[in-house]
């Protein structure tokens, strides 16, 4: 059908749309009869021939918009121009009108599917082989099918029954089996799924003392006896007819049941109507399964590859949830078709020396009975000639389809379209029938076995086009060592030798023996790439390296990124990077690979430098940030040395520091042994002993200035050694001798 498109507001609409929207804004309308109002036919058409493309679940249709937009336009058609009260019940479901909305679909998904197929019948008063009529025979179909869940009582009857599914579809659709055949509707009373029966206009009567139980229209059947025989599925009746009455079938004159009005209580059109939601969200789904039937239909024609092909868009997926043509996981049984050449015969340009705008796409798909994968590429405009070829380069790129092992067989299409569009086309360069007509090209469509395919170059012609391509197997197109398949499994990109960017191939992150994950860069989230880390790029955790899929190779509290990467680096291979005890996430509280305030440093094994390594101090109790926990003028790692305790400042409890009192270096002067002294040693050992108890009377009575006295004079005892003793030292061993000296030093310097 075609369309005079005016333009309001800056949109196009169809001749007829604007005078059905003038009428209504003078408060006038083709019929009283209400249905789901255009926009919303409109939505859930939109809705149901979508695609979902992200986690949240927002959807696009995968149709084309031209295509899609003239499909939405047969709802004002069927709205406005069949729409007046008693006419044309069939097309909305209205009137109990089952066998004649059943038909219409069936007829109208017949036409579609002939005038969509190049080789399909004639169809009476619009000939054969017309795309765009095809769309409008579907459009009218997918109106009628959305029109059953608001007109009708499957709602009020329990569909959805929890979260929706094929199955709370309606049985005269096929949809709760996966029939993709044609609609059907039982005899007058005959059963629709369990309970429910049929409630039909055609020829149905019931005994006098039968009655109907209206009860939240779930329209009980009750014999004469008060049993309930069933529930009817039944329609609204309108204002003009009542083909929904029930006449008596011992009493003709009698009506048992008059059935439901139509707007008073079934209809579910809008938004404030209980039941809308849920019929607007069958509807949607019905939208869906009926596009599965369209494939399945012009797949027995053998002409699905061009709807496939000239309706979807390039980046289309033609797989709608929930569907008997739902998407599938890819499989690993690959088939990718290149074309080598294609030559255009006959553009359907009148003029010869006019060059077409020629369009190509290339499809391929499992089946149209079982359709759950397919794949395309896309070309055009190219400026060409008759008889010239499409320009090599510019030709679709090649297609993988990644075949389930139950398939046994795919098919190839490859379809064009010389556009015509003027630039002022809202669908300028896509396929449409706005303005100048897009003229079809027809090419081929091919069924070959997974296993037997040909191998070499193929021929196949057409009035339009003469294609040359091949088929193969086994394609690595980036050669990163991963199939195609493999990558649509995986999810990598068969065009990207390292899809994450992380600087390992696809194929080593995926067949490595310590595999990675080639859609993230970073695999253990630890801050470094898993190229940073597999070093030698080979997919083997080799020595040296910290492991990618490890976030913390050597378990020290730390990320690998963390170790690296720190203002204060440390080793991810080495928990105890400065081997004083504590692992570095242990130094590293707050694991942020900086040394902060309050922190032991993981790069030092003793941070306080006072003779403690940081591990020991934690093992004591002593603060491995403080040299002299106890205040007590001592290291904590002399105290410790010496036999006092680090944590008392004064650990014999005589009244003075441990750092100025003398029984810790009289404790040292007593472990030297007797050889370390001149001559016979106990002499000279009692000596310095007895001195320093001397100094600590001093000390005790706060005479520090005669202590230190003192201790001066005993310093000139031990003097001597730089490398060897003097004859006025007492202690002849250098060692003991510089060690008792540095101690006299460290007493005098606390006493003073």
């Amino acid at each position: 059908m075609k369309k005079i498109y005016i333009s309001m507001g800056g949109k196009l609409f169809p001749r007829m749309l604007l005078v059905v929207f003038i009428l209504v804004s003078v408060g006038l309308t083709p019929g009283s009869v209400r249905a789901f109002s255009v926009s919303i036919h409109e939505e859930i058409t939109a809705d149901g021939l979508a695609q979902r493309i992200t986690d949240e679940g927002f959807l696009t249709s995968f149709l084309r918009p031209a295509v899609l937009s003239d499909i939405q336009n047969e709802h004002a058609q069927m709205d406005e121009k069949y729409n007046l009260n008693g006419a044309e019940d069939q097309r909305h479901f209205d009137d109990c009108e089952f066998n004649g909305a059943v038909d219409f679909i069936n007829d109208n998904h017949f036409r579609a599917a002939q005038l969509a197929e190049p080789g399909g019948q004639i169809i009476p008063f619009q000939g054969s082989f017309n795309p765009w009529l095809a769309t409008d025979y579907f459009g009218s179909l997918l109106h009628t099918s959305m029109d059953f869940y608001s007109h009708s009582n499957w709602v009020e009857l329990g569909f959805p029954d929890g979260e929706l599914d094929q199955t709370d579809l309606v049985d005269l659709s096929g949809a709760p089996y996966s029939n993709l055949q044609d609609w059907f509707a039982p005899p007058p009373l005959g059963s629709v799924r369990g309970d429910i029966l049929l409630h039909s206009d055609d020829g149905l009567f019931l005994p006098s003392d039968w009655s109907v139980d209206e009860s939240l229209h779930q329209a009980m059947i009750r014999d004469g006896n008060g049993q309930v025989v069933g529930r009817f599925l039944t329609t609204g009746t309108g204002a003009l007819d009542h083909e929904c009455n029930i006449p008596a079938s011992d009493a003709f004159s009698t009506t048992v049941w008059n059935g439901f009005r139509h707007d008073e209580e079934l209809e579910k059109d809008t938004p404030d109507r209980d039941g809308h939601d849920k019929a607007r969200s069958l509807a949607t789904l019905q939208t869906s399964y009926e596009w599965c039937r369209f494939i399945f239909k012009t797949g027995l024609l053998a002409g699905e590859g061009l709807p496939l092909a000239l309706w979807v868009k390039p980046d289309g997926s033609p797989h709608p949830q929930l569907t008997p043509c739902a998407p599938e996981a890819p499989g690993p049984d690959e088939i990718t078709v290149f074309l080598e050449s294609v030559k255009v015969l006959d553009s359907g340009d009148s003029s010869e020396d006019q060059p077409g705008e020629v369009n190509l796409v290339l499809v391929v798909y499992d089946s149209p009975f079982a359709f759950h994968h397919s794949a395309r590429s896309e070309a055009g405009p190219i400026l060409v000639h008759n008889g010239e070829f499409f320009e090599a380069t510019r030709l679709p790129r090649p297609v993988t389809l990644c075949l389930s092992p139950d398939d046994t067989s795919f098919r190839i299409a490859l379809h064009g379209w010389d556009d015509n569009d003027n630039y002022d086309d809202p669908y300028y360069g896509d396929f449409d029938d706005l303005g100048g007509e897009d003229e079809v090209l027809l090419g081929f469509q091919k069924t070959w076995g997974v296993i037997n395919h040909p191998s070499g170059s193929q021929v196949a012609a057409s009035d339009n086009l003469e294609v040359t391509y091949r088929i193969e197997t086994n394609t690595d197109s980036d050669d990163d060592g991963l199939g195609d398949c493999d990558e649509q499994i995986v999810g990598s990109d068969p065009h990207d030798l390292d899809s994450d960017h992380d600087g390992l191939m696809d194929g080593i992150e995926v067949n490595g023996s310590n595999p990675t994950d080639p859609l993230d860069s970073d695999s253990d989230d630890d801050g470094l790439t898993d190229g940073q880390e597999d070093a030698n790029l080979n997919g083997v955790l080799d020595s040296g390296e910290t492991n990618p899929n490890d976030a913390d190779s050597d378990d020290d509290g730390l990320n690998d990124g963390v170790e690296v990467n720190g203002s204060n680096p440390t080793n991810p291979l080495d928990s105890d990077s400065d081997n004083d005890g504590l692992t570095d996430g242990q130094e590293d509280t707050n694991s942020n690979g900086a040394l902060d305030s309050g922190e032991t440093n993981p790069n030092d094994a003793d941070s306080d430098d006072d003779e403690l390594s940081d591990g020991v101090e934690v093992t004591l109790g002593t603060d491995p940030l403080d040299p002299d926990t106890d205040d007590d003028k001592l290291l904590d790692g002399q105290e410790v040395s010496v036999g006092t305790d680090p944590l008392d400042s004064d650990s014999d409890d005589d009244g003075i520091l441990d750092g100025e009192d003398v029984e810790w270096l009289q404790n040292v002067i007593t472990s030297l042994p007797s050889t370390a002294f001149k001559s016979s040693g106990h002499g000279l050992q009692t000596a310095f002993l007895s001195t320093l108890n001397n100094v600590e009377r001093f000390i005790a009575r706060g005479q520090n200035t005669k202590a230190i006295q003192m201790l001066q004079s005993l310093r000139t005892k031990v003097d001597g050694c730089g490398v060897t003793a003097d004859q006025t030292d007492w202690i002849m061993e250098c060692a003991a001798q510089i060690q008792i000296r540095d101690f006299l030093d460290l007493l005098i310097i606390n006493l003073r």
